[in-house]
């Protein structure tokens, strides 16, 4: 619902209060947070995580503008992705190649097919979507065929957390 969207928001928004626009966040806990907001709100849950988010330290503006992105792709796969069947799983892999930042997202629900995929490609989510990669220099992979696929890659920000011990 979009009070869940908003209440996910308001979250992630609150996880960075208190840190210095030049701080650093953790994407690890910072998206984590954000996907299970949004999946905790959905009624009645259909949707399960597969979340593979390497601690990286992010710049604050930068960290909310991945934020954007997560938040938009998982609240689309909620209210479209898994429409013909009783549940599906969203994946979240955010990782360091070595030159750049890869975030690849996926669902295993319906795809881009037909007149959505149409619509999706004008709507003002994907308009968001491209606004956002394009300001923090990425460049974005769309699949539709097998589910829903984004692999988006960018600019390396050059810093890591260091491994937490289990």
């Amino acid at each position: 619902s979009a009070a869940a969207r908003i209440r996910a928001l308001s979250m992630s928004q609150r996880l960075l209060d208190g840190l210095e626009p030049s701080g650093d966040v953790n994407m690890a806990d910072y998206l984590a947070a954000i996907c299970h907001a949004l999946v905790n709100a959905e009624e009645p849950r259909k949707t399960s995580l597969n979340l593979k988010i390497a601690s990286i330290a992010m710049p604050v503006g930068m960290a909310q503008q991945f934020g954007l992105i997560v938040n938009e792709l998982l609240t689309n796969s909620i209210k479209h992705a898994f429409t013909d069947r009783p549940n599906g799983v969203v994946t979240v892999v955010l990782h360091d190649d070595g030159n750049r930042l890869v975030l690849d997202y996926s669902d295993n629900g319906v795809g881009l097919q037909g007149k959505q995929a149409k619509t999706d490609r004008n709507g003002k989510g994907r308009s968001l979507l491209d606004r956002i990669i394009r300001g923090l220099g990425g460049e974005a992979e769309i699949s539709g065929t097998d589910g829903f696929r984004i692999s988006i890659s960018f600019a390396h920000p050059a810093m890591k957390f260091p491994t937490r011990a289990a």
